[in-house]
């Protein structure tokens, strides 16, 4: 990784973060009353009757709609990315299970879902890994490791964000489909800062590119399709086929003159898309697009279907008028969320549900849609079972939120869900209470479909009072959610009766797990942190921990084991993706890996060598050098005793990567960043080789 890009890195967290403490939320001016808003934001979706509707609903919604247009804050992040150009993201979206290809037993993506495969920023098929680096495709040919080197590298021309691994039996071809984002600085009057301030940062005339490439013979990889599409990617899934793309666009307005948004036409409202470079046709026809009632904005969140054996073809599109929260795909749905803000910009705590039935041509079509209070907290919020729709939501309410036990006001005048420190320094004292409180609690809906509505059917609700849920996950029947204040209750959810849920076990644990994952059907691994508790009795994050939890009795859940490793500084990808978590079973064992990153003395608890390095380089004379260490970690795992330790495996080089990932194949263990491979037995992890990919 260059030094640009560590800059970029660390500039990022350190800006958003004073940000974040600062205002609650990078927005300067979101919420002008300073209360939360409970209205839906648009349990139904409406179809236009014209052109001149349609035209007309967003020339109003963008006069409504108030979007920000100053603010000393908004201004110097964005002229943060301004100047540090477009990176490629922080992967915030999937290592997994045993595959088994022509003999060959190797780890593929870590799914939510059987059957539904979602994009990672590397793929393997058991014989060659396939990697995003920055603008261009990577190549490695990784088994057996005798062979490993980089074998081709495809320059793509944008910045890759993800990949899909496609084959087509029909034509014998094998093809990775690569996505990324272009962002296009149309400067106006917003000086070439973003439009929304998230990660990557959203900029008026962003477009997502997809590339397909054939490596059905990976040393000699050809590119075959490409795509050019307005808007800046939310999520995307593969299924049955079809390539499921979902879509943010913000179009171009106007500048000055507030008349002259009366000149709009549809031409300019209507995002479009280019194959290979030709001319613009409309991506989604005005037919197909919809509004919320209410109304919610004139952000456009489209949901577009492609031929994955032709990623040229669209086989359906569908628009509508509202922002895009959450993504979950199930077998036979896509569900699209909106919570954020109301048109006028106030914090919302209700969620909107649409869901995008797949049809016989496995294309994503509008049903139904629905509402539930609170807010989700990623896509295993949800879950959809024998027809049931199962929702996990936290509602922070007008009160206060607790963040390691600390006191956060919502709805004051410094903003929303401001986070405590790490620092463990104790939270001021004397704030004012507010007149009316609401404690912030947790909920679990049902939700089944009926006459085009998502209809709630059965809740259970006050799960938790004052805690946040950290992780949540549904199996069949049961569910589970990790709620945490000062420890870690793990709740056991029985959902056989729709209508009825019902919390039948709890289990409180030191830390907290903020990712779970099943382990056969009667345990379920969690990763996640320890905590330390401070002078002032609060607790803040601490060592990096694996827990193994027994829940073959649903009434009483057992922790099998604990183990910690790391401290303050460390952390794995595994809590902010569940793509970096890898399980695999080889030779009758249970292997997992997980990529860990850290301060050097981290690297002690491991027996390997941190690296250090002066940044300023001679100018660094006198000057303690930077130690960083990065890398993966093995256990093997047996649900009667729990974990035990296999080993390490640094990755190469071992400091700073974009991002780590964890794979196996047959007995070998590989540590994967877009800078390098690095292999070595199970059953000897010291004895590895590597490879760093070039620039």
């Amino acid at each position: 990784m260059s030094q640009l890009a560590v800059l970029k890195r660390l500039a990022f967290s350190v800006l958003v973060g004073t940000a974040l403490l600062i205002t609650g939320c990078p927005w300067a001016d979101l919420w002008p009353d300073g209360t939360p808003n409970d209205q839906t934001g648009g349990a139904k979706l409406v179809p236009f009757e014209s052109e001149a509707e349609l035209v007309s609903y967003f020339r109003q919604q963008v006069r409504a709609s108030r979007m920000p247009r100053g603010g000393s804050l908004l201004d110097a992040l964005g002229a943060l990315f301004g100047a540090l150009g477009a990176a490629p993201p922080l992967d915030d979206r999937a290592g997994g299970t045993g595959i088994e290809g022509e003999g060959t037993s190797y780890s593929g993506t870590n799914l939510q879902e059987a059957g539904v495969d979602e994009s990672d920023t590397f793929k393997s098929d058991g014989e060659y890994f396939y990697i995003a680096k920055e603008q261009s495709l990577g190549i490695v040919c990784a088994y057996p490791t005798e062979g490993l080197a980089e074998v081709a590298r495809v320059d793509l021309g944008f910045w890759v964000d993800s990949l899909y691994l496609f084959s087509d039996p029909e034509q014998e071809l094998k093809t990775v489909i690569a996505l990324g984002t272009q962002y296009e600085d149309v400067g106006g009057g917003f000086n070439g800062r973003p439009e929304i301030l998230i990660w990557p940062p959203y900029y008026r005339g962003s477009k997502v590119a997809i590339a397909q490439i054939d490596v059905s013979d990976p040393e000699n990889p050809t590119i075959i399709g490409q795509a050019e599409l307005d808007g800046c990617l939310v999520s995307s899934r593969l299924t049955n086929g079809r390539l499921i793309v979902v879509l943010t666009i913000l179009p171009q307005l106007p500048e000055g003159r507030p008349e002259l948004l009366n000149t709009v036409t549809i031409d300019e409202v209507l995002p479009q898309m280019r194959v290979a470079g030709g001319a613009p046709v409309p991506l989604v026809p005005w037919q197909n697009w919809l509004h919320p009632e209410p109304p919610d904005g004139y952000a456009q969140t489209a949901v577009v279907t492609l031929d994955a054996a032709d990623i040229e073809t669209v086989v359906a599109s569908v628009a509508v008028l509202a922002q895009a929260g959450t993504i979950y795909a199930s077998p036979n749905a896509l569900y699209l969320t909106d919570t954020e803000y109301d048109i006028t910009r106030n914090f919302r705590e209700t969620t909107s549900i649409h869901k995008f039935a797949f049809d016989e041509d496995g294309a994503a079509r509008y049903v139904a849609s629905g509402s539930v209070p609170g807010r989700l907290l990623n896509q295993f919020s949800l879950s959809e079972h024998e027809g049931y729709l199962r929702v996990a939501t936290h509602r922070a309410g007008f009160g206060v939120v607790w963040a390691f036990d600390e006191e956060v006001l919502v709805g004051s005048e410094t903003g929303q869900d401001e986070p405590s420190s790490d620092d463990g320094t104790e939270p001021d004292e004397g704030t004012e209470e507010p007149s009316e409180w609401e404690d912030p609690q947790n909920a679990v809906y049902v939700l089944a479909e009926s006459e085009g509505e998502l209809t709630i059917v059965g809740s259970l609700e006050g799960i938790a009072p004052n805690e946040d849920i950290y992780a949540a996950r549904f199996l069949g029947t049961h569910g589970f959610l990790v709620t945490f204040r000062q420890i870690d209750p793990l709740h056991v959810l029985d959902l056989s009766d729709p209508a009825n849920p019902r919390i039948v076990g709890e289990l409180e644990v030191p830390g907290y797990s903020d990712y779970l994952h099943p382990l056969g059907q009667t345990h379920l691994i969690g990763v996640g942190r320890s905590v330390m508790t401070t002078e002032w009795g609060g607790v803040v994050p601490d060592a990096i921990q694996l827990s193994l939890f027994d829940v073959s009795d649903w009434e009483h859940p057992t922790l099998v084991q604990q183990v910690t490793f790391g401290g303050p500084g460390s952390y794995s990808e595994v809590s902010y993706t569940h793509k970096a978590f890898t399980l695999f079973e080889y030779n009758g064992q249970t292997l997992v890996a997980i990529p860990v990153e850290g301060p050097g003395l981290f690297a002690g608890e491991f027996g390997q060598v941190p690296l250090c390095f002066n940044p300023l380089g001679p100018l660094a004379e006198g000057i303690r050098p930077t130690c960083h260490f990065a890398g993966v970690v093995c256990y093997s795992v047996d649900p009667a005793v729990g974990f035990t330790y296999v080993g390490y495996l640094s990755s190469a080089p071992p400091w700073w990567p974009a991002w780590q990932r964890a794979a196996f194949i047959e007995d070998t263990l590989y540590a994967l960043t877009p800078d390098g491979v690095r292999a070595a037995p199970v059953e000897n992890l010291e004895a590895s080789v590597s490879i760093e990919l070039t620039d």
